[in-house]
């Protein structure tokens, strides 16, 4: 399986380009994803227990 990656710009329709983002959405976006990412659990680095 190849994997294609595609910078923003390139993968976005140019509709969505053209729209300005509300800045009060972007800051509850970033508190929501900093929650988010709070909640989950840290992983624990895993050993290596063959060879």
């Amino acid at each position: 399986m190849k994997v294609n990656s595609l910078k923003p710009r390139k993968a976005l329709n140019k509709a969505f380009l053209k729209v300005k983002p509300n800045r009060t959405e972007i800051e509850g976006f970033k508190t929501n994803l900093i929650q988010l990412a709070s909640l989950s659990k840290p992983r624990s680095p895993r050993i290596n227990l063959i060879g």
